[in-house]
C-alpha cells in the first residue's frame, strides 16, 4: 500500500530530477558547487534521449530482478533499464543439488530474458564504471546511461586465479579437483566424488565473504554419506576434511554446535584458519595459508607459515570480491573493503541519496544468501519509492535477516535462520521445531518449494519477500521461539 501511494505521489516527479537539496550531483563532493553544475550539464548534453532512465539498475542477478519486479510493479510508465551481459539466469543455491548428483543441471538455469520485467530495457553489457555526481553508468559497449536513481546488484565475483593451479585443474576433466561455485564444473562434482574409493578428501572454505557460506560444507555432507551408504567399507579407507579460513564451523553459535557434532558423528576432520592458496594437480597436493584470528579482530591474518596435505579428491571454494568497478567509481569507503558503502538498515548509499544496494556486494553485514535478498528487495523498494516522492525520512528497515539451508544429506538438512547483525536465531519455524536439528521436512521445502518460490516469487513474480510474514503467523499461534 505504501509503495503503490508513493508511486502515485512520484507521477509528477516523472520527468525531473530531485531537487537540488537532496541530488548527490549537485553536492561540492571534491568538485564544488559551480563544477558539479557544469558537470551535469556536460553529461546531459553528451547523452541521448534514448539513454536517459529515471531508474538504471546495475545486475540481472537475484537482486537485480527482485528489485526490478518490485519497481515496475509500483512504476507505471517509468524508463528502467538493467545492465547485465549473460544470457543466462542461474539459480545458484541449487548447485548444491547438482553438485551432490541430486538434480539436473537444467533445474538452475533459465534464459534472462525470460525473467525481465516487461516495462524494463535490457542493456546486454558490462559496467565499466559509475559516474555518482554526474549519475551516469559507463558500459564496455561505449554506452553511457543517465539516470534519476540507481540500484546496484552487481554480486560479488568468484577470484578463481587467487589460487595458483585451480583454473587449470578444474578444467582437467582427469583432475579429481572440482567446485559447486561454478556454472559448468559443478557438473563435474558428483561423478568425481562417486569414482573415489580411498584416499584422502578435503573440502576448503576461504577466509573472505562468500556467497552462502555453507555451500562449502554442504557437499562435504552429500559426498560423506555416498560413501558411506555405498559401501561401509570405502568409506573406512577415505579420510574427510574440511579446512576453512575462518575460526569456526559456523557463524551462528546454535547451528554451529550442531554441525559440530554431525562432524564428531560422522568422523569428518575440521582444520580452522587455513586459506587455500595453490593446488598441484599432478602431485596431488593442496597448499594453505595459515591464519590467526585476535581477539577483537574483524578478520583473520596470516601467519607466514603454510601446510601443505595431499588429496585424492579436492572440492575447492575461491576466494571472492566485489566488482573493482565499485571502489574506483567512489561507491565504497575506505572500510567497506571494496563493497558498496550502504546504510545497512535502508539499503541507501551512505554519500549519494539517489543510489541503493542490494544483495552480495553490498557494505550490509550479514550472510550472502537469495534469502537475505529476498528481505532486502522490499525495503529498498519501499525507500526509493520514498526518496522518489519527496519523504523527509526512510521508514523500511531491514533487519539482517538472512537464511542458510545446510543439506547434511540426500534427505536431511538443518534450517539456519538468523540475523547477520545480531546473530541471534530468527527462526520461521523455531516456535514448533528446533531448527538445529536434521529435518526431512525441511529438506523437502528447500529441495521441491523454494526452487519454484525462486523461479515464480523472487526473480520473476515480485510476490516473495521473505518468510516475516509467515514467521509472524506461525508466532501468534504458538509464540516465538525462546
Amino acid at each position: 500500500m505504501f509503495a503503490r501511494r508513493a508511486a502515485s505521489r512520484a507521477s509528477g516527479l516523472l520527468l525531473r530530477s530531485p531537487t537540488p537539496s537532496t541530488a548527490a550531483g549537485t553536492s561540492t563532493h571534491r568538485c564544488g558547487l559551480a563544477q558539479g553544475h557544469r558537470s551535469l550539464a556536460t553529461a546531459a548534453a553528451t547523452v541521448s534521449a534514448s539513454d536517459k532512465y529515471r531508474i538504471v539498475i546495475v545486475g540481472a542477478g537475484t537482486g537485480g530482478l527482485a528489485a526490478a519486479h518490485g519497481l515496475a510493479e509500483n512504476l507505471h510508465g517509468e524508463r528502467i533499464a538493467i545492465v547485465d551481459p549473460s544470457a543466462e539466469h542461474y539459480n545458484q543455491p541449487l548447485w548444491t543439488f547438482v553438485g551432490g548428483g541430486l538434480k539436473p543441471h537444467s533445474a538452475s538455469v533459465a534464459p534472462t530474458s525470460s525473467l525481465l520485467p516487461r516495462a524494463a530495457s535490457w542493456i546486454r553489457s558490462s559496467v565499466t564504471r559509475v559516474d555518482p555526481t554526474a549519475k551516469l553508468v559507463h558500459t564496455s559497449n561505449g554506452r553511457a546511461l543517465a539516470y534519476d536513481y540507481l540500484v546496484l546488484a552487481p554480486g560479488i565475483e568468484s577470484q578463481w586465479d587467487k589460487i595458483k593451479g585451480l583454473s587449470e585443474a578444474l578444467a582437467d576433466p582427469h583432475a579429481p579437483v572440482v567446485s559447486n561455485y561454478h556454472k559448468e564444473y559443478v557438473k563435474k562434482t558428483a561423478p568425481t566424488f562417486k569414482a573415489l574409493k580411498k584416499g584422502n578428501a578435503v573440502f576448503t572454505m576461504p577466509s573472505t565473504p562468500i556467497k552462502c557460506a555453507g555451500a562449502p560444507q554442504k557437499i562435504m555432507y552429500i559426498a560423506e554419506e555416498y560413501w558411506r551408504e555405498s559401501s561401509p567399507a570405502v568409506r573406512s579407507q577415505i579420510s574427510v576434511n574440511f579446512y576453512s579460513g575462518i575460526g569456526k564451523i559456523f557463524a551462528i553459535d546454535k547451528y554451529a554446535a550442531a554441525l559440530t557434532q554431525i562432524c564428531a558423528d560422522r568422523n569428518l576432520k575440521s582444520h580452522f584458519l587455513h586459506d587455500l592458496v595453490a593446488i598441484d594437480s599432478s602431485a596431488g597436493t593442496a597448499t594453505f595459508r595459515k591464519l590467526a584470528l585476535a581477539p577483537g579482530a574483524p578478520a583473520p591474518t596470516p601467519t607466514g607459515d603454510h601446510l601443505t596435505v595431499p588429496f585424492d579428491f579436492l572440492h575447492a571454494v575461491p576466494p571472492m570480491g566485489p566488482p573493482a568497478w565499485l571502489a574506483a567509481s567512489g561507491l565504497a569507503s575506505p572500510t567497506s573493503n571494496g563493497f558498496i558503502s550502504v546504510n545497512q538498515h535502508t539499503l541507501q548509499h551512505s554519500v549519494y541519496p539517489t543510489v541503493f544496494a542490494l544483495g552480495d556486494a553490498t557494505s550490509a553485514p550479514t550472510s550472502k544468501t537469495a534469502a537475505a535478498i529476498a528481505a532486502q528487495s522490499p525495503v529498498l523498494v519501499r525507500n526509493l519509492l520514498a526518496h522518489m516522492s519527496g519523504a523527509a525520512t526512510l521508514d523500511a528497515q531491514y533487519d539482517g535477516y538472512t537464511s542458510c539451508p545446510l543439506v547434511t544429506g540426500r534427505k536431511s538438512l538443518i534450517l539456519a535462520e538468523f540475523s547477520g547483525y545480531s546473530g541471534k536465531p530468527m527462526e520461521t519455524f523455531g516456535g514448533v521445531v528446533d531448527q538445529a536439528q536434521e529435518s526431512w521436512f525441511m529438506y523437502q521445502a528447500t529441495a521441491e518449494a523454494i526452487p519454484w518460490v525462486y523461479w515464480k516469487g523472487l526473480v520473476t513474480g515480485g510476490w516473495w519477500k521473505g518468510p516475516a510474514g509467515v514467521r509472524k503467523a506461525v508466532e501468534s499461534v504458538v509464540g516465538k521461539a525462546e
